[in-house]
């Protein structure tokens, strides 16, 4: 659907005039984030009565501090991290799930067949890698924590060494090592059962009660808005993207779109008939008892206070 498409939201309370609503990205800006960028440019957020801000996140920036010391209004978490946090008793909860499978995986040598046959490999990992992940695929695949060396979100070590495999993101590193013509083989961790959503949004608990309103209006806004980026014309979300991070050009930028559009992950899953955003209590329970299995919680039932759909578009957003 095109932007002139939008809906008139309703009233959104009085707030909405009085402070922007203030997005932290996960990351400097990707297209992954496209359908923010689409929705902020192409004016749907305005016709909406919305003022939205939408702040890159680097690896200096602690988003979850920002976003409980109300800096922020929403960020762009990890389903993993959300539980941990409730585990913790902080006052945070999901609310909308861009991607309905995690777009992580591992980049490996094109000898390697499958993950399992990396046991015997450096393998180089970002800390939030380590705390997202890691316990997971040490029980999937068997690998141990001597493999592990920093990730410095550099390709060349995996150019030159047959022996290392790095992290990776879908729309990151597999354009870059395809623009450089370098072989390789990516195997996503949802295909071997890693449950988590992806480019989960999350917000305060507060929010929920006394901004509840722009809350509404922002989800269902920027669902529409992701729909017009991966589906339209997605020009003003790549301009706006190549603007905010000039190390992005139009072919990175154009290859990582059309690897969101060949995953479907916007559109797949339960988002088929749930719209873009849909969450399942049997998703979130999986992510908690996968981490309850992996040690990294110690009860599982915590995911009931991790997410909430009570917010999510009445009319669900689908293509």
């Amino acid at each position: 659907m095109g932007a002139g498409a939008a809906l008139a939201m309703p009233c959104i309370g009085a707030r909405a005039g009085t402070r922007p609503f203030t997005l932290m990205t996960n990351w400097y800006a990707q297209p992954d984030q496209g359908g923010f960028y689409q929705a902020r440019e192409t004016g749907l957020y305005r016709r909406a009565g919305l003022d939205v801000q939408i702040r890159s996140g680097t690896p200096q920036l602690n988003a979850p501090q920002m976003l409980l010391s109300g800096a922020v209004d929403a960020i762009i978490g990890f389903d993993t991290q959300v539980i941990l946090q409730r585990a913790k008793g902080l006052p945070v909860k999901a609310v909308a799930a861009i991607f309905q499978q995690d777009l992580e995986g591992l980049i490996a040598h094109t000898d390697v067949n499958h993950p399992e046959e990396l046991r015997t490999r450096t393998l180089l990992l970002a800390p939030s890698s380590m705390a997202a992940y890691w316990p997971w695929m040490k029980q999937r695949f068997g690998f141990s924590d001597n493999q592990v060396r920093p990730y410095a979100y550099n390709l060349q070590p995996f150019v030159i060494d047959p022996s290392v495999a790095i992290q990776a993101i879908l729309t990151a590193e597999p354009c870059d090592l395809q623009r450089r013509n370098v072989p390789f083989r990516f195997f996503t961790l949802a295909d071997y059962g890693y449950p988590p959503y992806s480019g989960t949004i999350v917000t305060r608990d507060d929010t929920l009660t006394q901004d509840a309103g722009r809350l509404r209006a922002f989800l269902k806004v920027s669902m529409e808005g992701y729909r017009d980026y991966l589906l339209g014309d997605p020009t003003p979300g790549n301009n706006a993207i190549m603007r905010e991070n000039r190390l992005l050009d139009a072919t990175h930028v154009a290859c990582a779109r059309d690897a969101l559009r060949r995953s479907n992950a916007c559109f797949s899953g339960d988002a088929v008939q749930g719209g873009l955003g849909i969450m399942t209590a049997a998703r979130w329970q999986a992510t908690a008892r996968m981490m309850a299995d992996t040690g990294q919680i110690a009860d599982a039932a915590v995911w009931k206070e991790a997410f909430t759909t009570e917010f999510l578009p009445t009319t669900p957003v689908v293509p």
